[in-house]
């Protein structure tokens, strides 16, 4: 699981309107002060650059990964040979914000609420075993769990608030990763780490820096090269 931020799942069949609740509690989230980061899970290929656009063509002629960056935009395009979960994804990429909101991953052990739509289907896909923690449903369902209107954005935020981020434990904040393998450590060696990395840093002159909140070490164990230029 994701040690980062909490982690909600919306899940569904197509068409009954994930996507638009997705938007809705994106804007009740931001509008509370939450910072919200979303993510996606496409069963097939995609590309975010059309065909013929300078990033499309850079990833055609092989680049691994393609970055495009502008004064308000980032986004990045990385080939991968088989599917990341969804923790790991959130740990890799997704480490600021104070609630992620999944659409999709329903196979993933990560708390869910399942989107109904009477049109489309009337029985959810998933149970409680499944980590189903409620349902957002345009029709009452009789079932042994919340369930909330499918417009009632409001409700579902609220829920999510007391449910899923309020019950997030605090990680003690700090994280070893070996070649993007995230290593497990007790809380003395954690301790430990901190203190050393701490009093290290506290030597170093910062005069631009506060009072430091957030350390990144990253140590190459590599022999450096050296590089004769030729002129």
């Amino acid at each position: 699981s994701c040690s980062m931020a909490p982690v909600i799942s919306i899940v569904g069949r197509s068409g009954v309107g994930k996507t638009t609740l997705i938007e809705k509690l994106i804007s009740v989230f931001v509008a509370k002060g939450y910072r919200v980061a979303a993510v996606k899970h496409a069963s097939h290929d995609f590309d975010i650059d059309h065909e013929g656009k300078d990033t499309w063509r850079y990833a055609g002629a092989g680049a691994h990964e393609v970055l495009i960056s502008s004064p308000h935009k980032i986004a990045m395009i990385k080939q991968r040979s088989k599917e990341t979960g969804l923790g790991r994804l959130c740990d890799l990429y997704l480490d600021s914000a104070d609630i992620i909101i999944a659409e999709g991953f329903k196979r993933e052990g990560l708390p869910k609420i399942e989107v109904l739509r009477k049109t489309v289907q009337e029985e959810p896909l998933c149970r409680k075993k499944d980590r189903l923690i409620a349902l957002a449903s345009d029709t009452p369902i009789n079932m042994d769990l919340p369930v909330f209107d499918i417009n009632d954005a409001e409700s579902v935020c609220e829920f999510i608030i007391k449910h899923v981020i309020k019950k997030k434990r605090k990680v003690f904040g700090v994280l070893l990763r070996i070649n993007d393998q995230k290593i497990p450590m007790n809380r003395f060696v954690r301790d430990m780490f901190k203190e050393v990395v701490m009093a290290m840093v506290s030597t170093l002159r910062l005069k631009r820096i506060s009072k430091p909140v957030r350390v990144e070490l990253s140590i190459d164990t590599r022999e450096p090269v050296d590089v004769k230029e030729d002129r």
